[in-house]
């Protein structure tokens, strides 16, 4: 199981992008990629393993986060170019 702060800092970083119009459409979970409607479900599909992708879009826009558990608030590992914006803007929202 994942720790309660790297999920409350994922959960964070997924919601802001959804405010901005992003849709979680797919997560991973290292090995399997699934068909997801909403963040709560990404999520779910993602806890248990060492990492997670999760694949986010909006028209004209694609945008996946790279999660690594078990990094504390470095979880966030990596991600697209096309959420890099996004996620510089809230950063400050997410790691509150």
């Amino acid at each position: 199981m994942t720790n309660k702060v790297e999920l409350r800092i994922v959960e964070r970083a997924l919601n802001r992008l959804s405010n901005d119009g992003y849709q979680v459409v797919q997560a991973s979970d290292g090995e399997v990629r699934y068909k997801v409607r909403h963040a709560q479900e990404a999520l779910d599909v993602a806890d248990g393993g060492d990492m997670a992708v999760f694949f986010l879009e909006k028209p004209g826009h694609h945008c996946s986060l790279f999660v690594v558990w078990g990094e504390g608030e470095d979880v966030i590992s990596d991600f697209s170019a096309d959420c890099e914006a996004e996620l510089d803007r809230i950063s400050d929202l997410i790691y509150a």
